[in-house]
């Protein structure tokens, strides 16, 4: 009975930890989006000290920005590469942004992320 406990509570903290994660990444995701939604430039919104901030919470966040992607758009594209270090991205599809989006989500479902 005492591991039971001793897992319920890891798995309290965890959630705690997860929920804390996800409400950090929003509000820095809300704000990037927000102050950069008039920025026709990609490279202009990747070099947000938000967007940075974002990047610099690690890996840890891909399936985090991967879900917003799917529900809200977003160009994370840059992000995603940061973070993993790949581009799923055909060159022939560079500048289309909904197949841009397909790739990366495509991407994102092979590796378990979403």
């Amino acid at each position: 009975m005492k591991n039971a406990s001793l897992n319920a509570t890891d798995d309290s903290k965890a959630t705690k930890v997860a929920d804390r994660l996800q409400q950090e990444f929003d509000l820095l995701a809300d704000r990037w989006e927000r102050e950069t939604s008039l920025l026709s430039s990609p490279s202009r919104k990747s070099e947000h000290p938000t967007h940075q901030a974002i990047v610099a919470m690690g890996p840890v966040v891909v399936p985090l920005i991967l879900r917003r992607m799917k529900r809200r758009g977003g160009h994370w594209f840059w992000a995603l590469s940061q973070l993993t270090g790949e581009d799923p991205i055909p060159k022939t599809l560079h500048g289309q942004v909904p197949d841009m989006r397909a790739a990366w989500l495509q991407w994102g479902n092979k590796r378990g992320y979403c």
